[in-house]
């Protein structure tokens, strides 16, 4: 039989022990909402990157498509149809529309320069784009 002195000695033992693994919980705890807490940064790191990127290729190509179209059905034998007018006005607001709504987008989320909140008006033409 273990004396008194031995068995308070292993609670004691069993009572640190106890002590040392919620404080290693806790610590791995604080070590994962770190960990996390850098991933979302990461994740918010990249989302930036991909939208100055991907919409400066989009805003690019956009535009150049656009542009071809614009020059494509300005041509004589285009202009008497009432498609490539169609088109032709489609692509001038293209164009437009790539201005406007894309680019300044690439400004704000890309690079944090919001041109269209400094202005009232900018703000109510962005809501409606």
């Amino acid at each position: 039989m273990p004396s008194f002195d031995s068995l308070s000695f292993l609670l004691y033992t069993s009572n640190l022990f106890h002590i040392f693994i919620i404080l290693d919980l806790k610590q791995e705890t604080k070590d994962f909402s770190i960990r996390m807490a850098l991933t979302i940064e990461q994740l918010a790191l990249i989302g930036r990157y991909l939208n100055i990127y991907l919409g400066s290729f989009m805003f690019i190509a956009g535009l150049i498509g656009s542009s071809i179209n614009i020059w494509l059905f300005t041509r004589h034998c285009f202009r008497k149809s009432p498609c490539s007018r169609f088109i032709l006005v489609s692509s001038i607001f293209d164009i437009i529309h790539l201005i406007v709504a894309l680019f300044l987008r690439i400004l704000a989320e890309g690079f944090d320069i919001d041109p269209a909140s400094l202005t009232v008006i900018g703000c109510r033409i962005r809501y409606y784009l």
